[in-house]
């Protein structure tokens, strides 16, 4: 799965798309602003090209408010656990 925006913590701050090295998420202007995290947000950002998201994470440590999220399928995990025994460990611990 690719990264998922979060819309109640998304403050349309631009850092996630700017920092995407692969230009895989894009800003968008809302047709009405909204009150979140206290603030009024005018703009959000979705997931352009989902099927070009490579999982680096970058997005989602770089935002300031926890908005982007990665959904693992469980085919995902289980490959990672088969073929990289080591890294098991630290998902199913």
């Amino acid at each position: 799965m690719p990264a998922v925006v979060v819309r109640e913590r998304c403050i349309g701050c631009e850092i996630c798309a700017r920092r995407c090295p692969l230009d895989a998420m894009e800003v968008v202007v809302l047709a009405e602003p909204q009150r979140i995290l206290g603030r009024m947000v005018k703009k959000t950002v979705v997931v352009k090209y989902p099927e070009e998201c490579w999982h680096c994470g970058v997005c989602r440590l770089d935002c300031p408010t926890d908005a982007i999220m990665f959904e693992f399928s469980e085919e995902m995990v289980m490959g990672v656990c088969r073929d990289m025994p080591q890294v098991a460990t630290g998902l199913l611990a």
